[in-house]
């Protein structure tokens, strides 16, 4: 391939794993539907959840028509999907290799929003559980560092520096659900110095999936 002297861009869009569920055979085969893991909680009729997840979950009501054995198909054949666009992002390599572009080439891999894939009895997007709003995101090329990231296992989330509690905090008492029972988060604390805060919840990572 010819030498390019001056930058160049290529944006690459893939239609998948985007719904339908429909996946390359070869690809499902990989994903045996008995073998793969079930999803984690089973929807609204198990778990304490919010009123206003509870109507989303009836109105984008996906998982209603499907049995456990189709449900195992859907979940594969998303999962399939994500090595179907593993295999074209490798054929794009190849052909950047290919032209001698690959060593001062930079390569960024990212998505809008992940897939819920029946996780508390959501399919698609629609909600900020972890599986719906994490995105993966990979630069790769040169001048770019390699490193071992790893995600941090607390997450804490506050509202601080209210110059007086906020008017939804004084008519309403802040609710939670912790072990299957709604309870009460901690009050707004008011400073001496007239400036109020409210500590929203501590949790382990794993705990908010």
């Amino acid at each position: 391939a010819a030498k390019r002297d001056k930058p160049w861009v290529l944006f690459v869009s893939f239609l998948r794993p985007h719904y339908p569920l429909t996946c390359p055979r070869e690809f499902f085969a990989l994903y045996d539907p008995r073998r793969i893991p079930k999803r984690r909680f089973a929807g609204y009729r198990r778990e304490c959840r919010n009123p206003v997840l509870n109507a989303l979950r009836s109105y984008y009501a996906y998982d209603d028509h499907f049995d456990d054995e189709q449900r195992q198909i859907a979940r594969a054949s998303y999962f399939g999907l994500c090595s179907f666009v593993d295999s074209l992002i490798g054929d794009l390599l190849s052909a950047l290799e290919a032209s001698g572009s690959f060593k001062d080439t930079a390569v960024l891999f990212l998505s809008d929003h992940g897939e819920m894939n029946g996780h508390h009895g959501f399919w698609t997007k629609m909600t900020l559980y972890e599986d719906s709003v994490g995105i993966p995101m990979i630069l790769a090329g040169p001048g770019v560092p390699r490193v071992s990231a790893r995600p941090r296992h607390r997450l804490s989330m506050s509202i601080r520096a209210f110059s007086r509690p906020p008017a939804w905090a004084q008519r309403r008492k802040i609710m939670s659900c912790r072990g299957g029972r709604f309870s009460e988060w901690p009050p707004i604390r008011t400073s001496r110095s007239g400036r109020s805060s409210a500590s929203i919840t501590t949790a382990e990572r794993s705990r908010v999936f």
